[in-house]
């Protein structure tokens, strides 16, 4: 079994074992999660690779080679919108991630360990998403991946595809839009609402009092006359 093998399951038990102190996710909607992400991590890796799965089809299938983590959001966010999923997430990516450092792949050009820079960065990111609200893990691991793979990014190796370091930077900066927009969404339906101005202004109706309403009704010759 190989190091990246050891890793991704090493990844799996993380996730699904921060996730069962939470009441939203059970285990049964982690594990579906996490399914869900992986097989969009290996279409996603094929849609970057049509010439190799063309040559070599099963290779799609081998469980550390032929993923891509850019397409795991999406698989994740199919399959479940529980909060504390994507609150621990980063931390079971940063164990996958040490199957790479560990192996020596994904490195830099000039054989830098942009693994051990995601690894740090994606812990950085499960600090703050304990720290902040439910409302905000969403968005909060969207900015965070997205920014993270973006900065990365220009120091990894040759990429597959020619000119894939725009396609890879593209994806990176379309999950840090698309949290950005559901950061400014959460912040509009947490932000109190204004009362209308018409409220303060209005009187109270207020009932005549029962002798006003007796003494108009008095005829006017029953008054005596002196």
């Amino acid at each position: 079994m190989s190091l990246h093998t050891v890793a991704l399951f090493g990844a799996f038990w993380t996730v699904l074992v921060r996730c069962r102190p939470f009441a939203e996710a059970s285990t049964l909607r982690c594990v579906v999660a996490l399914a869900a992400g992986a097989v969009a991590a290996h279409l996603g890796w094929a849609l970057l690779h049509p010439l190799e799965v063309r040559l070599q089809p099963l290779r799609v299938l081998e469980p550390s080679v032929g993923l891509c983590v850019l397409f795991l959001p999406a698989g994740v966010a199919l399959a479940t919108r529980a909060p504390s999923v994507w609150r621990v997430l980063p931390g079971g990516l940063a164990v996958a991630r040490l199957g790479c450092l560990a192996a020596g792949c994904c490195g830099g050009l000039h054989g830098e360990a942009t693994p051990a820079l995601e690894i740090a960065g994606l812990a950085i990111l499960d600090r703050e998403l304990q720290r902040a609200g439910p409302r905000w893990s969403l968005p909060g691991f969207l900015i965070g991946f997205g920014a993270i793979r973006l900065a990365v990014e220009p120091w990894r190796g040759p990429p597959p595809l020619p000119g894939s370091y725009e396609v890879a930077g593209w994806i990176a900066l379309g999950w840090a839009a698309l949290g950005g927009v559901l950061a400014i969404q959460a912040e509009r339906r947490s932000a109190p609402t204004p009362a209308s101005p018409r409220m303060g202004r209005r009187t109270q109706k207020v009932a005549p009092s029962p002798s006003l309403l007796c003494t108009s009704r008095v005829p006017p010759w029953s008054v005596t006359m002196r």
